[in-house]
């Protein structure tokens, strides 16, 4: 770049540095976003408002001793899913040839201080939520992520099942 401006005139130049300099500010905020992400804040994502809450694509099935949730993963997307607080979680997440890459391998949970190195077939990632909320779960580098949605009872989690809950 610094080579390239050289041989423009004084007046390209300056716009070319502005520009520059513009790409470097924008970058920035995109890093700080994704290392918030990585920290389990939510970060500021400039394509999606992180304040929406998206309806699971999964919903635990809840037994005595825990609950069970299955979701798929997909090369450049995590899925929504919703449990219930207390209870702990076995969450397998299954992945099909062809659909792991550097970008989504592997899994982090901040909150829980989880990192999952996924692999083709079913995995397990267990947990237990304390809190109702939102938690957020993202790949390695903050740019994937999802949502598990923690709800405070069974009650209010099988009122999801209408909308494409797992059976």
């Amino acid at each position: 770049l610094v080579a390239f401006a050289s041989i423009l005139k004084q007046q390209w130049r300056h716009r070319l540095m502005r520009f520059s300099a513009l790409c470097v500010v924008v970058l920035g905020i995109m890093m700080i976003g994704r290392g918030f992400n990585l920290l389990g804040v939510g970060g500021m994502d400039l394509a999606q408002a992180t304040d929406v809450k998206t309806l699971p694509e999964s919903v635990a099935v809840v037994s005595a001793d825990y609950q069970t949730v299955t979701t798929r993963l997909t090369n450049g997307r995590y899925m929504p899913l919703a449990v219930v607080k207390g209870v702990p979680v076995k969450w397998t997440v299954h992945v099909e040839e062809g659909e792991l890459s550097g970008c989504n391998n592997p899994m982090t949970i901040p909150a829980y201080g989880i990192e999952k190195r996924l692999v083709v077939g079913d995995n397990l990632i267990e947990f237990t939520p304390k809190e109702s909320g939102n938690i957020l779960y993202t790949c390695w580098m903050g740019m994937i992520k999802s949502q598990i949605q923690v709800y405070d009872t069974v009650e209010a989690l099988a009122s999801l099942t209408d909308f494409g809950a797992d059976d």
